[in-house]
């Protein structure tokens, strides 16, 4: 059996090397062989640097996408790579046209309260530094989701893990600690999705998205941010 093919849409920073680990985590545990699928291609809206320079490297294609990101272009994309899923990794861009249910994400915070646009990256972990300073939360979380036309739509949630903070902690930190937990979890859920152990559909009714997991799996539970035990009520 062919393993699925997977595109990955990445942004990271322009003007740096540096910033492009989540794809390159994820690209070098599918050569591997612990992702059951292969990155077919690497796509940026920058044209150089990062993910251009790491694809290079790994001998993943690269393409730069430019402006307008049109339904047309991203489909057009998937076609070429003839891709079965997509995977953005630190993508800022909206995507349009895409199929949800074969479409995922990765955000550096939880969706319902530090998601949308203009929440990405050091923006998130600095809000809810100022959030955790003035005690409205106790932690923050890394989550995963199936990708609608709303930036970070909540229904299509998939992944949710918590990252515990602490008095000394600044944006900087809270950057880490998230990263932390990327790195060791973005490969393990995609390769799920990959396999299909966790799917989605799409109720043409509603556009609902329904969401199948495996039976025992729990990072699909809401994350307690205010709490002391964010498993508590569960």
């Amino acid at each position: 059996m062919n393993k699925p093919k997977i595109v990955v849409f990445a942004s990271g920073w322009a003007w740096t090397n540096e910033g492009w680990s989540w794809f390159q985590k994820i690209a070098e545990h599918a050569q591997l062989g612990n992702l059951s699928a292969e990155i077919v291609a690497a796509i940026s809206n920058h044209p150089q640097w990062g993910i251009h320079d790491k694809a290079q490297k790994l001998g993943i294609p690269f393409e730069h996408i430019e402006k307008p990101y049109t339904a047309d272009k991203y489909l057009d994309i998937i076609k070429n790579y003839q891709a079965n899923l997509i995977a953005l990794s630190g993508y800022i861009k909206l995507v349009e046209g895409l199929d949800p249910t074969k479409c995922i994400n990765i955000h550096p915070g939880p969706l319902w309260e530090y998601g949308g646009k203009w929440m990405y990256g050091h923006h998130v972990h600095q809000k809810i530094y100022e959030d955790f300073k003035a005690g409205k939360i106790k932690r923050t979380c890394v989550t995963m989701h199936f990708v609608t036309s709303i930036y970070d739509d909540p229904q299509g949630l998939i992944f949710q893990y918590p990252v515990e903070l602490e008095e000394s902690d600044t944006p900087e930190t809270i950057a880490k600690k998230v990263n932390t937990i990327e790195h060791e979890r973005q490969w393990e859920i995609t390769d799920m999705v990959a396999k299909e152990e966790i799917s989605a559909t799409r109720d043409e009714e509603t556009q609902k998205i329904l969401i199948k997991f495996p039976k025992d799996y729990t990072f699909n539970c809401p994350v307690s941010l205010d709490k002391e035990d964010p498993y508590e009520d569960f």
